[in-house]
Protein backbone atom coordinates (compact mmCIF):
# COMPACT_ATOMS: atom_id res chain seq x y z
CA UNK A 1 0.00 0.00 0.00
CA UNK A 2 1.38 3.53 -1.22
CA UNK A 3 2.12 6.34 2.16
CA UNK A 4 -1.06 8.31 0.27
CA UNK A 5 -3.57 5.51 0.37
CA UNK A 6 -2.48 4.15 3.59
CA UNK A 7 -3.14 8.05 4.92
CA UNK A 8 -6.15 8.46 3.21
CA UNK A 9 -7.30 5.52 4.87
CA UNK A 10 -6.26 6.16 8.56
CA UNK A 11 -8.11 9.83 7.51
CA UNK A 12 -11.50 8.69 6.19
CA UNK A 13 -11.49 6.37 9.14
CA UNK A 14 -10.80 9.31 11.82
CA UNK A 15 -13.20 11.45 9.87
CA UNK A 16 -16.33 9.00 10.44
CA UNK A 17 -15.17 8.53 14.07
CA UNK A 18 -15.04 12.33 14.59
CA UNK A 19 -18.72 12.60 12.94
CA UNK A 20 -20.56 10.42 15.11
CA UNK A 21 -19.24 12.65 17.99
CA UNK A 22 -20.45 15.79 16.31
CA UNK A 23 -23.46 14.66 14.82
CA UNK A 24 -24.68 14.22 18.35
CA UNK A 25 -23.35 17.21 19.09
CA UNK A 26 -24.76 19.18 17.04
CA UNK A 27 -28.33 17.62 16.49
CA UNK A 28 -29.00 18.20 20.14
CA UNK A 29 -27.68 21.65 19.92
CA UNK A 30 -29.90 24.62 20.75
CA UNK A 31 -29.48 26.00 17.03
CA UNK A 32 -29.23 22.89 15.23
CA UNK A 33 -31.81 22.35 12.32
CA UNK A 34 -32.53 19.03 11.62
CA UNK A 35 -34.24 17.01 8.38
CA UNK A 36 -35.04 13.93 8.18
CA UNK A 37 -36.86 11.87 5.75
CA UNK A 38 -37.78 8.35 4.97
CA UNK A 39 -38.18 7.71 1.07
CA UNK A 40 -39.98 4.41 0.97
CA UNK A 41 -40.58 1.83 -1.93
CA UNK A 42 -42.23 -1.26 -3.11
CA UNK A 43 -41.33 -2.14 -7.09
CA UNK A 44 -42.55 -5.25 -8.99
CA UNK A 45 -41.59 -6.08 -12.09
CA UNK A 46 -42.63 -8.58 -15.23
CA UNK A 47 -39.63 -9.79 -17.94
CA UNK A 48 -40.31 -11.06 -21.23
CA UNK A 49 -40.06 -14.87 -21.06
CA UNK A 50 -40.46 -15.23 -17.21
CA UNK A 51 -43.26 -17.22 -15.99
CA UNK A 52 -44.98 -14.38 -13.99
CA UNK A 53 -44.84 -11.09 -12.21
CA UNK A 54 -42.10 -11.57 -9.74
CA UNK A 55 -42.63 -10.85 -6.26
CA UNK A 56 -42.66 -7.33 -4.93
CA UNK A 57 -39.76 -5.54 -3.24
CA UNK A 58 -40.10 -3.28 -0.84
CA UNK A 59 -36.96 -1.02 0.19
CA UNK A 60 -36.52 2.02 2.40
CA UNK A 61 -34.02 4.74 2.12
CA UNK A 62 -33.45 7.30 5.13
CA UNK A 63 -32.29 10.55 4.31
CA UNK A 64 -30.46 12.89 7.49
CA UNK A 65 -29.25 16.31 7.38
CA UNK A 66 -28.26 18.52 10.77
CA UNK A 67 -26.98 21.72 10.31
CA UNK A 68 -25.66 24.07 12.98
CA UNK A 69 -23.55 27.11 12.37
CA UNK A 70 -20.90 26.45 10.13
CA UNK A 71 -20.88 22.91 10.69
CA UNK A 72 -23.32 20.13 8.50
CA UNK A 73 -23.67 16.89 8.60
CA UNK A 74 -25.17 14.39 6.11
CA UNK A 75 -25.90 10.88 6.06
CA UNK A 76 -28.40 8.05 3.94
CA UNK A 77 -28.82 4.89 4.62
CA UNK A 78 -30.44 1.93 1.72
CA UNK A 79 -32.29 -0.96 3.37
CA UNK A 80 -33.70 -3.58 1.12
CA UNK A 81 -34.46 -7.10 1.81
CA UNK A 82 -30.76 -8.01 -0.10
CA UNK A 83 -28.87 -4.83 0.49
CA UNK A 84 -27.78 -2.48 3.70
CA UNK A 85 -25.72 0.37 2.69
CA UNK A 86 -24.53 3.60 4.38
CA UNK A 87 -24.68 5.40 0.87
CA UNK A 88 -23.29 8.73 2.24
CA UNK A 89 -22.23 10.05 5.26
CA UNK A 90 -20.20 13.43 5.11
CA UNK A 91 -18.88 16.03 7.50
CA UNK A 92 -19.27 19.47 6.21
CA UNK A 93 -17.91 23.09 6.94
CA UNK A 94 -19.26 25.92 5.18
CA UNK A 95 -15.18 27.56 4.58
CA UNK A 96 -17.70 30.92 3.05
CA UNK A 97 -20.67 32.13 2.67
CA UNK A 98 -20.64 30.87 -0.83
CA UNK A 99 -18.45 27.37 -0.46
CA UNK A 100 -18.75 24.42 1.57
CA UNK A 101 -15.80 21.85 2.26
CA UNK A 102 -17.12 17.93 2.54
CA UNK A 103 -15.25 14.69 3.84
CA UNK A 104 -16.48 11.64 3.87
CA UNK A 105 -18.45 9.13 1.50
CA UNK A 106 -20.69 11.32 -1.02
CA UNK A 107 -22.17 11.00 -4.46
CA UNK A 108 -19.53 11.53 -7.40
CA UNK A 109 -20.54 15.06 -8.64
CA UNK A 110 -20.84 13.46 -12.05
CA UNK A 111 -23.23 15.01 -14.64
CA UNK A 112 -26.62 16.02 -13.96
CA UNK A 113 -29.27 12.89 -12.84
CA UNK A 114 -25.98 11.61 -10.85
CA UNK A 115 -26.45 13.94 -8.25
CA UNK A 116 -29.63 15.48 -8.54
CA UNK A 117 -31.55 12.42 -7.40
CA UNK A 118 -30.67 9.88 -4.69
CA UNK A 119 -31.49 6.64 -3.62
CA UNK A 120 -35.08 7.87 -2.84
CA UNK A 121 -37.02 6.88 -5.87
CA UNK A 122 -40.14 9.08 -4.88
CA UNK A 123 -37.84 12.31 -6.45
CA UNK A 124 -37.33 11.14 -10.04
CA UNK A 125 -40.10 11.15 -12.47
CA UNK A 126 -39.46 7.32 -13.30
CA UNK A 127 -38.68 4.21 -12.36
CA UNK A 128 -35.51 3.00 -13.75
CA UNK A 129 -32.33 5.16 -13.91
CA UNK A 130 -30.82 5.56 -17.16
CA UNK A 131 -28.02 2.86 -18.04
CA UNK A 132 -24.78 5.42 -17.44
CA UNK A 133 -26.13 6.42 -14.25
CA UNK A 134 -27.34 3.23 -12.51
CA UNK A 135 -26.63 2.49 -9.19
CA UNK A 136 -22.89 0.18 -9.25
CA UNK A 137 -24.69 -3.17 -8.31
CA UNK A 138 -27.33 -2.70 -10.88
CA UNK A 139 -25.03 -3.09 -13.73
CA UNK A 140 -23.45 0.61 -13.54
CA UNK A 141 -20.02 1.40 -14.81
CA UNK A 142 -19.15 4.47 -13.16
CA UNK A 143 -17.82 4.72 -9.59
CA UNK A 144 -21.25 6.02 -8.05
CA UNK A 145 -19.42 7.36 -4.64
CA UNK A 146 -16.19 8.51 -3.71
CA UNK A 147 -14.64 8.95 0.08
CA UNK A 148 -12.60 11.76 0.74
CA UNK A 149 -13.21 15.55 -0.22
CA UNK A 150 -15.32 17.72 -1.71
CA UNK A 151 -15.38 21.13 -2.28
CA UNK A 152 -18.43 23.20 -3.63
CA UNK A 153 -18.69 27.08 -4.43
CA UNK A 154 -21.43 29.27 -5.97
CA UNK A 155 -21.14 32.29 -7.62
CA UNK A 156 -24.11 34.61 -8.26
CA UNK A 157 -24.69 37.17 -10.62
CA UNK A 158 -27.62 39.05 -10.44
CA UNK A 159 -30.43 36.17 -11.46
CA UNK A 160 -27.95 33.93 -12.42
CA UNK A 161 -25.31 31.14 -10.70
CA UNK A 162 -22.73 28.98 -11.22
CA UNK A 163 -21.49 26.18 -9.21
CA UNK A 164 -18.15 24.64 -8.95
CA UNK A 165 -17.29 20.98 -7.45
CA UNK A 166 -13.94 19.10 -7.07
CA UNK A 167 -13.68 15.88 -5.40
CA UNK A 168 -11.08 13.65 -4.64
CA UNK A 169 -11.40 10.44 -3.14
CA UNK A 170 -11.31 6.59 -3.33
CA UNK A 171 -13.40 5.07 -6.01
CA UNK A 172 -15.55 1.81 -6.43
CA UNK A 173 -13.63 -2.01 -7.03
CA UNK A 174 -14.81 -4.45 -9.32
CA UNK A 175 -16.01 -7.34 -7.86
CA UNK A 176 -17.46 -11.00 -9.71
CA UNK A 177 -20.67 -11.00 -7.35
CA UNK A 178 -22.13 -8.88 -5.23
CA UNK A 179 -25.75 -7.85 -4.29
CA UNK A 180 -27.62 -5.00 -6.13
CA UNK A 181 -30.67 -2.67 -5.08
CA UNK A 182 -32.88 -4.45 -6.35
CA UNK A 183 -31.53 -8.18 -6.18
CA UNK A 184 -28.34 -10.24 -6.77
CA UNK A 185 -26.15 -8.81 -8.79
CA UNK A 186 -23.60 -10.27 -11.09
CA UNK A 187 -20.08 -8.72 -11.75
CA UNK A 188 -20.94 -5.06 -10.90
CA UNK A 189 -18.76 -2.26 -9.08
CA UNK A 190 -18.27 -2.16 -5.26
CA UNK A 191 -17.80 1.55 -3.32
CA UNK A 192 -15.51 2.01 -1.11
CA UNK A 193 -16.64 0.83 3.22
CA UNK A 194 -16.88 3.36 5.18
CA UNK A 195 -17.54 1.15 8.20
CA UNK A 196 -15.09 -1.47 6.97
CA UNK A 197 -12.32 0.58 5.23
CA UNK A 198 -9.92 -1.00 3.37
CA UNK A 199 -8.25 1.85 1.03
CA UNK A 200 -6.03 -1.09 -0.38
CA UNK A 201 -8.72 -2.85 -2.41
CA UNK A 202 -9.52 0.82 -3.77
CA UNK A 203 -7.61 3.44 -6.16
CA UNK A 204 -8.09 6.70 -6.06
CA UNK A 205 -10.39 8.93 -8.24
CA UNK A 206 -11.05 12.87 -9.73
CA UNK A 207 -14.05 14.49 -10.69
CA UNK A 208 -14.77 18.31 -11.83
CA UNK A 209 -17.78 19.99 -12.73
CA UNK A 210 -19.39 23.22 -13.49
CA UNK A 211 -22.85 23.88 -13.82
CA UNK A 212 -24.67 26.91 -15.08
CA UNK A 213 -28.49 28.27 -13.91
CA UNK A 214 -29.74 30.77 -16.08
CA UNK A 215 -32.01 32.46 -13.59
CA UNK A 216 -32.22 31.01 -10.01
CA UNK A 217 -36.11 31.05 -10.47
CA UNK A 218 -35.86 28.33 -13.05
CA UNK A 219 -35.14 24.62 -13.21
CA UNK A 220 -33.01 25.02 -16.35
CA UNK A 221 -29.48 24.33 -16.33
CA UNK A 222 -26.52 23.30 -18.26
CA UNK A 223 -23.14 21.87 -17.11
CA UNK A 224 -20.02 19.72 -17.96
CA UNK A 225 -18.02 17.47 -15.94
CA UNK A 226 -14.66 15.09 -16.04
CA UNK A 227 -13.81 12.47 -14.00
CA UNK A 228 -10.94 10.43 -14.08
CA UNK A 229 -10.39 7.48 -11.80
CA UNK A 230 -8.83 3.91 -11.39
CA UNK A 231 -11.46 1.08 -11.03
CA UNK A 232 -9.13 -2.20 -8.70
CA UNK A 233 -9.41 -5.58 -10.27
CA UNK A 234 -10.09 -8.39 -7.70
CA UNK A 235 -6.12 -9.75 -7.44
CA UNK A 236 -5.50 -12.65 -9.77
CA UNK A 237 -2.67 -15.28 -10.01
CA UNK A 238 -0.33 -15.07 -13.48
CA UNK A 239 1.76 -16.92 -14.21
CA UNK A 240 4.60 -14.88 -15.15
CA UNK A 241 8.00 -17.01 -16.22
CA UNK A 242 6.94 -19.75 -14.74
CA UNK A 243 6.44 -18.39 -11.08
CA UNK A 244 3.14 -17.97 -9.75
CA UNK A 245 2.59 -14.09 -8.53
CA UNK A 246 -0.55 -12.85 -7.03
CA UNK A 247 -1.08 -9.69 -9.64
CA UNK A 248 -3.15 -6.87 -8.37
CA UNK A 249 -4.11 -4.73 -11.27
CA UNK A 250 -6.23 -1.65 -12.49
CA UNK A 251 -8.84 -0.47 -14.95
CA UNK A 252 -8.25 3.39 -15.89
CA UNK A 253 -11.17 5.70 -16.82
CA UNK A 254 -11.46 9.01 -18.52
CA UNK A 255 -15.78 10.45 -18.41
CA UNK A 256 -16.14 13.19 -20.15
CA UNK A 257 -20.26 14.74 -19.45
CA UNK A 258 -22.37 17.30 -21.10
CA UNK A 259 -25.68 17.78 -19.64
CA UNK A 260 -28.25 20.03 -19.86
CA UNK A 261 -32.07 20.06 -17.56
CA UNK A 262 -34.40 22.40 -19.19
CA UNK A 263 -37.57 23.24 -18.24
CA UNK A 264 -40.31 25.13 -20.15
CA UNK A 265 -43.56 25.53 -19.09
CA UNK A 266 -45.37 22.02 -18.53
CA UNK A 267 -42.32 20.32 -20.87
CA UNK A 268 -39.00 19.16 -19.41
CA UNK A 269 -35.89 17.73 -21.17
CA UNK A 270 -33.08 15.83 -19.40
CA UNK A 271 -30.26 14.81 -21.48
CA UNK A 272 -26.57 14.25 -20.99
CA UNK A 273 -23.78 13.18 -23.14
CA UNK A 274 -21.07 10.79 -22.09
CA UNK A 275 -17.62 10.29 -24.04
CA UNK A 276 -15.82 7.28 -22.13
CA UNK A 277 -11.87 6.09 -22.51
CA UNK A 278 -11.26 3.26 -20.66
CA UNK A 279 -7.78 1.37 -20.36
CA UNK A 280 -7.99 -2.47 -19.69
CA UNK A 281 -5.48 -4.78 -18.65
CA UNK A 282 -5.74 -8.48 -20.32
CA UNK A 283 -3.06 -11.20 -21.07
CA UNK A 284 -0.23 -8.57 -20.31
CA UNK A 285 -1.47 -6.28 -22.53
CA UNK A 286 -3.57 -2.81 -22.27
CA UNK A 287 -6.71 -3.07 -24.35
CA UNK A 288 -8.22 0.93 -25.26
CA UNK A 289 -11.51 1.18 -26.19
CA UNK A 290 -13.76 4.42 -26.03
CA UNK A 291 -17.32 4.82 -27.32
CA UNK A 292 -20.01 7.53 -26.58
CA UNK A 293 -23.22 7.14 -24.43
CA UNK A 294 -26.33 9.62 -24.92
CA UNK A 295 -29.65 9.65 -23.26
CA UNK A 296 -32.55 12.39 -23.87
CA UNK A 297 -35.82 12.08 -21.58
CA UNK A 298 -38.80 13.89 -22.31
CA UNK A 299 -41.67 14.64 -19.54
CA UNK A 300 -44.77 16.62 -19.58
CA UNK A 301 -47.02 17.75 -17.06
CA UNK A 302 -50.52 16.52 -18.11
CA UNK A 303 -51.95 17.87 -14.85
CA UNK A 304 -51.11 18.18 -11.13
CA UNK A 305 -51.12 14.45 -10.86
CA UNK A 306 -50.03 13.00 -14.36
CA UNK A 307 -46.73 12.73 -15.93
CA UNK A 308 -46.26 10.67 -18.88
CA UNK A 309 -42.21 10.37 -19.73
CA UNK A 310 -40.10 9.02 -22.41
CA UNK A 311 -36.55 7.94 -22.82
CA UNK A 312 -34.07 6.91 -25.30
CA UNK A 313 -30.93 5.74 -24.75
CA UNK A 314 -27.89 4.91 -27.20
CA UNK A 315 -24.26 4.11 -27.59
CA UNK A 316 -22.38 4.44 -30.14
CA UNK A 317 -18.57 2.79 -30.53
CA UNK A 318 -19.60 0.50 -28.32
CA UNK A 319 -19.05 -2.85 -29.77
CA UNK A 320 -16.34 -5.23 -28.39
CA UNK A 321 -15.30 -2.74 -25.51
CA UNK A 322 -13.27 -4.49 -22.65
CA UNK A 323 -14.67 -3.12 -20.24
CA UNK A 324 -18.15 -3.19 -20.74
CA UNK A 325 -17.57 -6.58 -21.53
CA UNK A 326 -17.41 -7.24 -17.50
CA UNK A 327 -21.12 -6.24 -16.83
CA UNK A 328 -23.44 -8.28 -17.81
CA UNK A 329 -26.58 -5.78 -16.47
CA UNK A 330 -25.00 -2.80 -18.54
CA UNK A 331 -27.46 -1.14 -20.68
CA UNK A 332 -26.36 0.03 -23.73
CA UNK A 333 -29.48 0.80 -25.16
CA UNK A 334 -33.11 1.55 -24.19
CA UNK A 335 -36.52 3.15 -25.11
CA UNK A 336 -38.51 3.74 -22.35
CA UNK A 337 -42.26 4.99 -21.89
CA UNK A 338 -43.94 5.58 -18.41
CA UNK A 339 -46.55 7.38 -16.36
CA UNK A 340 -46.76 8.81 -12.54
CA UNK A 341 -49.44 9.02 -11.06
CA UNK A 342 -49.30 11.57 -7.60
CA UNK A 343 -52.04 9.80 -5.37
CA UNK A 344 -51.55 12.44 -2.72
CA UNK A 345 -49.00 14.48 -1.22
CA UNK A 346 -45.48 12.82 -1.13
CA UNK A 347 -47.40 9.58 -2.60
CA UNK A 348 -46.98 8.64 -6.56
CA UNK A 349 -47.60 5.21 -8.45
CA UNK A 350 -45.62 4.75 -11.45
CA UNK A 351 -45.98 2.33 -14.19
CA UNK A 352 -42.53 1.92 -16.75
CA UNK A 353 -42.37 -0.25 -20.06
CA UNK A 354 -38.29 -0.39 -21.54
CA UNK A 355 -36.78 -2.63 -24.44
CA UNK A 356 -33.43 -2.22 -23.42
CA UNK A 357 -30.36 -3.96 -24.77
CA UNK A 358 -28.59 -6.02 -22.33
CA UNK A 359 -26.11 -8.80 -22.84
CA UNK A 360 -26.04 -7.73 -26.94
CA UNK A 361 -30.05 -9.23 -26.42
CA UNK A 362 -32.80 -7.54 -26.56
CA UNK A 363 -35.19 -7.10 -22.94
CA UNK A 364 -38.34 -6.10 -22.50
CA UNK A 365 -39.42 -5.26 -19.06
CA UNK A 366 -42.80 -4.31 -17.35
CA UNK A 367 -41.92 -2.10 -13.87
CA UNK A 368 -44.80 -1.05 -11.70
CA UNK A 369 -44.04 0.82 -8.08
CA UNK A 370 -45.63 2.78 -5.12
CA UNK A 371 -43.36 5.59 -3.20
CA UNK A 372 -43.59 7.93 -1.18
CA UNK A 373 -41.59 10.55 1.18
CA UNK A 374 -42.08 10.50 5.23
CA UNK A 375 -42.82 12.97 6.66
Amino acid sequence: MSLAKEYLNIMISKVFQLSVGLFCLITFAAKAEVDLFLFSEVRTELLEGNAGINSAVPSLDLFLSADSDSFSILAEYFLSENVQHTERFQIGYQTSESSQLWLGRFHNPIGFWHTEYHHGNFLQTGISRPGMVKFGGDGGIVSGHLSGGLFDIEIASDESLWQYSVAVGLAAKYQTSGHSHQGEASASLSDFDIFSPNSDEHELGYTAKLTYTPSIFEETKIGVSYSKFEVALESMDLDLDHESEEVHENINIDLLGLFINYQQHDYRVISELFYMQTKVPEHHEIIEDSFLNLYVQLEYTASSRLTPYVRLEDSFGHKDNAYLALFEKNTVSAQVVGIRWELANEHAIKLEYSNSEVEAQSEDRLLLNWTAVFP
